[in-house]
C-alpha cells in the first residue's frame, strides 16, 4: 500500500507546514462564502 499524499493527511499526523496550509485554504474557502466579517475560526476549523 502506498503512503498517503502529504496534502491528504489531516489532524495530528500532519506536519506543521501541511496543517498550516490546510487551515489557510479552509479559511479562504469560508471567507469566500461568508465574507470577512462573517467568518470565525470555528467555521474554518469545521472545514477541516
Amino acid at each position: 500500500m502506498a503512503a498517503p499524499d502529504q496534502t491528504t493527511i489531516i489532524g495530528r499526523k500532519a506536519s506543521k507546514e501541511v496543517r498550516r496550509q490546510q487551515l489557510i485554504e479552509a479559511t479562504i474557502d469560508v471567507m469566500a462564502r461568508k465574507g470577512y466579517s462573517g467568518t470565525t475560526m470555528f467555521d474554518a476549523l469545521n472545514c477541516l
